[in-house]
C-alpha cells in the first residue's frame, strides 16, 4: 500500500463519484493521511473529529474485504474513529469483530443524492436568501452546534469550523420576513459536483419549508455555476429524504458509517 494519492485514485472513484464525494475531494489534499493500492482499496483520514473514509471497488471479492479488515485493525481505527463504508464490510466488520470479542455499531446508513434537474418547491417560505459574511460567526457557531447535537456528532472546534466555512464563501442562511436567521446550508466543491450540507433550521422555526426552500436556492446557485448539486441524508430520516427527492434529487447510491463506540 502506497501512502500516497495520483491519477489512478482519481479514475476509480468515478464509479462512485456521488457518494464517495467527500473522499474525493479530500484526496485533492485534505488528508491526514491516506493508503491505497491504486487498484482496489482506498482508506483516507480526514482529520481528528471525521469518519474515515474506506472506498473498496465494485463486488469486491473477499480478499480485498478481509485486507480492509486487516488494515483497519492493524491500525486500531475502530477504537478511535468512525468509518464510512460500502455494506459488504459492514457484514464482514461486524461479525469478524464480535469474534475478536469487539462490538461494532452501525451508526448512519447515507443515502447520496444527486440532482441533474432542479424543482422548485410547490410550497414556498417567506423571506430571503443571505450569503453569510464574518459578522455571522457567532450566529453559525450557533447553528452548527445544534446540527452537531441532533447528530450525536463528535465534538469539534465548532467556531473554528463556522470560520472557515464563511471564508470559503458559500454559507447562507434563510432569513424569515422578519431578519431572523432560522435556516442554514451551504455547499462545497469538488469535480464538477457540489456537496450541500449543514441543512438545518432552528427547533423553534421547523414545519414552515424554510430548510426545503434555502435547500432550492442553494442547489440552484450551485447549478447556476456549472455544478451538480448533491448531499447525503439519514436513510432513516423520511422528511428529509421526501424534501429532496421533491426538488428532483435523485439516489445514487449508499454509504454506512460503523464505529465501536
Amino acid at each position: 500500500m502506497d501512502n500516497f494519492v495520483d491519477k489512478r485514485d482519481f479514475a476509480l472513484l468515478e464509479q462512485d463519484k456521488c457518494p464517495y464525494f467527500i473522499l474525493r475531494r479530500l484526496l485533492d489534499g485534505e488528508y491526514e493521511w491516506v493508503l491505497s493500492d491504486h487498484a482496489r482499496i482506498i482508506v483516507c483520514k480526514s482529520g481528528d473529529g471525521y469518519p474515515i473514509w474506506i472506498w473498496t471497488i465494485e463486488n469486491a471479492s473477499l480478499g480485498v474485504i478481509e485486507w480492509a479488515y486487516r488494515i483497519i485493525a492493524e491500525h486500531d481505527l475502530f477504537r478511535w474513529h468512525r468509518l464510512n463504508v460500502k455494506y459488504p464490510l459492514v457484514e464482514y466488520f461486524k461479525e469478524h469483530s464480535a469474534a475478536n470479542g469487539r462490538k461494532i455499531y452501525v451508526h448512519a446508513n447515507l443515502l447520496a443524492y444527486e440532482c441533474q434537474t432542479l424543482i422548485a418547491p410547490e410550497e414556498r417560505a417567506e423571506g430571503a436568501l443571505y450569503r453569510c459574511d464574518t459578522e455571522d460567526i457567532d450566529a453559525l457557531a450557533s447553528m452548527m452546534k445544534g446540527f452537531r447535537e441532533e447528530r450525536r456528532d463528535r465534538k469539534r472546534n465548532i467556531r473554528s469550523e463556522a470560520e472557515n466555512a464563511i471564508a470559503a464563501g458559500n454559507v447562507f442562511f434563510w432569513k424569515d420576513k422578519r431578519g431572523r436567521a432560522v435556516s442554514c446550508c451551504k455547499y462545497t466543491v469538488a469535480a464538477g459536483m457540489a456537496c450541500l450540507s449543514l441543512v438545518y433550521t432552528k427547533p423553534e422555526f421547523r414545519r414552515q419549508h424554510y430548510a426545503q426552500t434555502l435547500a432550492y436556492e442553494v442547489s440552484k446557485l450551485a447549478t447556476e455555476a456549472g455544478y451538480i448539486p448533491m448531499l447525503y441524508a439519514d436513510a432513516d430520516y423520511d422528511p428529509a429524504n421526501a424534501c429532496y427527492e421533491k426538488l428532483g434529487y435523485t439516489i445514487r447510491g449508499k454509504v454506512y458509517t460503523i464505529a465501536e463506540f
